[in-house]
């Protein structure tokens, strides 16, 4: 099996040889800090560079390859309003060379100044050399100013490059094309996601899993997720997400946790459309989903909104034991959060549970009520919820986890925990 080469694997000798070459054409007074200067800039040693780069313009004030050197050390230790303002003075002194573009182009990404990015990228497109970084930061920038199309060619540029040399600025790099070509690909309906699919499989097979690739192949997950509202997509979207969990490229607590929230996610659609699973039904699930990784104002309306559901099931799934064994049967990444509720039902009292939840829920209302008011509110809730058709749109949001929801709440609908109240009276006094 091949293994990707990161352009920081240059051979050190080719590195002297290139080295070698470049200060040859010095002056030979100041031959000595240059080479340091270069070794320094190679070996990530930026402070030393730019001592030593400083040392040989103090003797030539005009050296374009130490001010050079200065620009690509500033840049690479963040120091993002020096390098460009050093820049400006290269692009003024060597307006025909590529690095003073390609530099300003690159800072200009990094800045946030896409429009100025573009222009510098385009204007030495195609590039006499390849630079990594070079197209996926162009590809960027013309996504981030509208031109998804050009943008998407400037991504694949880079798959080529790496395809055709196994040759890569770094790992993260490519993978971060991939995730774009992909995500443009399901955007622009390119009907190519299969094909660069294959392509992208066969790069993970290649690519060492680190934490940092891991990290990032769960965020390309997570921004795919979101394109699932078009039917189309979704049997690819579960090649990617099954693959991946099959080759154990995520085997983390943290990855496991991403495949689960994708599985849930993808089922949660096709739960919405399942004319078998009705709006309570789902409500529950999607409850529960919501409830996953919550914290602060936003856990405690998670777990009133879950235990209202929880109460509305103790008088629910009684009559109705065959809608969630379907369910169990055909949306199994679902069930394995949803089903232990269900589970402490099958095998409990669902009467006392019932009591258990309304002493539950009470201290989880905005407005305290007795628990007879409680109770009340709850019987009204549920009949409501009895007659629910479900709702035609979707929501899906968050890093890890995935959230099914319906239309807007508005003010004066009844608050979703069941209170009984109206949601600006309740849950919405702190939305607004």
């Amino acid at each position: 099996m091949g293994r990707i080469t990161a352009y920081t694997d240059t051979d050190e000798k080719e590195i002297q040889i290139q080295i070698a070459e470049i200060v040859g054409l010095m002056p030979l007074p100041v031959q000595e800090d240059a080479q340091e200067a270069f070794y320094a800039e190679a070996n990530g040693e930026y402070a030393k560079a730019l001592e030593h780069a400083g040392r040989v313009l103090e003797r030539i004030p005009d050296q374009d390859d130490m001010r050079m050197l200065r620009v690509r050390c500033l840049f690479d230790t963040g120091d993002m309003e020096q390098a460009e303002k050093l820049c400006e003075e290269m692009l003024k002194v060597l307006p025909d060379d590529d690095d003073p573009h390609l530099f300003m182009g690159l800072i200009s990404h990094a800045r946030g100044g896409y429009q100025r990015a573009v222009r510098e990228f385009e204007a030495i497109y195609p590039p006499r050399e390849y630079y990594p970084f070079y197209y996926t930061s162009f590809g960027d920038s013309l996504e981030k100013t509208g031109a998804r199309d050009r943008a998407r060619d400037m991504f694949c540029q880079e798959v080529r490059h790496y395809e055709e040399t196994g040759r890569a600025g770094s790992v993260l790099m490519v993978d971060g094309a991939y995730q774009h070509i992909l995500d443009l690909d399901t955007v622009l309906h390119t009907g190519l996601f299969q094909e660069d699919l294959a392509s992208y499989k066969n790069f993970l097979k290649k690519a060492e899993m680190t934490p940092a690739l891991q990290k990032q192949i769960g965020s390309t997950i997570v921004l795919l997720s979101r394109l699932l509202d078009r039917a189309w997509f979704r049997p690819d979207f579960l090649d990617l997400v099954a693959h991946i969990d099959r080759c154990e490229y995520l085997a983390t607590r943290e990855g496991t946790a991403v495949l689960l929230s994708a599985y849930c996610a993808l089922e949660s659609y096709l739960i919405h459309e399942d004319r078998r699973v009705n709006a309570l039904v789902e409500g529950y699930l999607a409850a529960v989903q919501g409830s996953l990784d919550v914290t602060g104002d936003a856990e405690k309306e998670a777990r009133s909104r879950l235990v209202s559901y929880e109460w509305y099931l103790c008088r629910y799934y009684p009559d109705h034991k065959n809608e969630f064994i379907y369910v169990m049967n055909n949306y199994p990444h679902t069930w394995l959060t949803a089903g232990r509720f269900i589970d402490m039902l099958e095998y409990g009292d669902p009467e006392k549970i019932a009591e258990e939840k309304v002493d539950e829920l009470i201290p989880l209302m905005a407005i305290p009520v007795s628990r007879e008011k409680a109770l009340e509110s709850l019987e009204r809730a549920y009949s409501r919820a009895l007659k629910q058709e479900k709702m035609p749109a979707y929501l899906a949001s968050g890093n890890d986890q995935y959230i099914r929801g319906g239309r807007k709440i508005m003010p004066n609908d009844p608050c979703p925990c069941g209170s009984g109240k109206k949601y600006k009276k309740c849950h919405g006094r702190n939305a607004r």
